[in-house]
C-alpha cells in the first residue's frame, strides 16, 4: 500500500505526538531538579530543606495534569488508528492540538518555577531569580538547586508535541493540489 505525501506527513505528525506524549509521561517520573545542601557550619541534620533529586510530579503536583493530557493524546491516537476507524473521535486533530497547547505552558512553567518543596523554604526571605544554580543561604547551610535531565526531556517533548499537532492540523486542512496537466488543458480527464 502506497501512502500519499499528505497521508505520510499526517502519520508522521501522529508518530511525533505519540512519542512526545510517552516521553512526557516517562519524564514526569524522572529527576527534574537536583538540590545540593552543603553545610557551612554545624551540619545539615536539623535543616528543613530536602536534598537530592526531585521528580517532576514530586516538585510540582500540576505535572499530573500534563501526564493526564499526554495519556489523553495517546488514547485519541489509538482511536484514530483502530481498525476500520470504528472508534474515531470527531475533531480528534483539534483535540490533540488543544491538549498539546495546554501541556506546553504547564510543563514550561513547572520547569521555570522554584520546585514546591524548596519554594516553601525560600519564599519568606525571597526567591532569587534566576534561581537555577545560585546558592541560597540557610541557617548553617547553603542550598543550590539545578535542573536535571527530566526537565529537559519534558520541555523538548512538549515543544515537539505542540509543533506536530499544529502541523497535523495544517496538513489536514490543505486541499490536494490539482494535476497540472488537467489545469493546463493538455489532456482531458478520463
Amino acid at each position: 500500500m502506497h501512502l500519499g505525501s499528505r497521508a505520510w506527513r499526517y502519520a508522521a505528525c501522529d508518530v511525533v505526538v505519540a512519542v512526545a506524549a510517552v516521553l512526557t509521561i516517562v519524564a514526569s517520573f524522572r529527576p527534574w531538579f537536583q538540590a545540593t545542601l552543603t553545610s557551612t557550619g554545624g551540619g545539615t541534620e536539623g535543616l528543613p530543606a530536602p536534598s537530592g533529586p526531585a521528580t517532576g510530579v514530586y516538585a510540582h503536583p500540576s505535572v499530573w495534569a500534563a501526564v493526564g493530557l499526554a495519556a489523553a493524546e495517546i488514547a485519541l491516537l489509538a482511536t484514530r488508528y483502530y481498525p476500520k476507524r470504528r472508534l474515531r473521535v470527531p475533531g480528534d486533530g483539534l483535540l490533540l492540538a488543544i491538549a498539546s497547547g495546554l501541556m506546553f505552558p504547564l510543563v514550561t512553567a513547572d520547569v521555570l518555577l522554584v520546585p514546591g518543596p524548596w519554594a516553601q523554604i525560600m519564599t519568606p526571605v525571597g526567591v532569587p531569580f534566576p534561581w537555577e544554580g545560585n546558592p541560597y543561604p540557610l541557617d548553617g547551610a547553603t542550598l543550590v538547586m539545578t535542573w536535571s535531565y527530566g526537565a529537559t526531556v519534558a520541555v523538548a517533548a512538549a515543544i515537539a508535541s505542540l509543533a506536530a499537532a499544529i502541523a497535523s492540523l495544517v496538513v489536514t486542512r490543505q486541499a490536494p493540489s490539482p494535476d497540472p496537466a488537467l489545469v493546463l488543458g493538455s489532456r482531458s480527464p478520463a
